[in-house]
């Protein structure tokens, strides 16, 4: 475990407003408790933080209470990212410096969401997202075990 709540909030003290704070780990929160601290300052600054998580975070473990510190689990970095729009994304190692094409283009770009859904039962369904000559760049982003997406 690592005291990783405690450097996003460090990030989101020294981060400008509407910035999107990137967590790469393979640990669990050693610093759970301070989660909904966390996700209030992001919210309160605006700012959306996503998880590139690996290792065995990967695979699903109940969260650990020792003494006053409470040891989370890639749930506690679920409920983060859901709570603030961000996103976890499960990657292996090796895909770490692919990944990092992610985040060049969320930094480098002037992202707009046209279409976020959460919780959505799982079925077959179509969706319009408007788009426009003024775009320069479209991403579309399916996160979901199972996913499939047809452009």
């Amino acid at each position: 475990p690592e005291f990783s709540l405690s450097a996003i909030r460090f990030a989101l003290v020294e981060s400008l407003p509407a910035a999107t704070v990137f967590v790469f780990t393979d640990a669990p929160a050693k610093d759970a408790e301070l989660r909904d601290t966390v996700v209030s300052l992001a919210n309160q600054k605006n700012i959306k933080i996503t998880f590139l998580i690996s290792g065995t975070l990967t695979r699903r473990r109940r969260s650990v209470s020792r003494g006053k510190r409470e040891v989370g689990n890639r749930d506690t970095y679920i409920y983060i990212a859901q709570a603030t729009g961000g996103q976890v994304l499960e990657i292996e190692k090796d895909e770490v410096f692919q990944t990092t094409r992610l985040v060049d283009l969320v930094v480098t770009s002037a992202e707009v969401s046209l279409l976020t859904m959460q919780n959505v039962q799982s079925s077959v369904r179509a969706h319009n997202i408007p788009v426009d000559s003024t775009m320069r760049d479209l991403v579309i982003q399916v996160t979901a075990v199972g996913a499939t997406l047809e452009v």
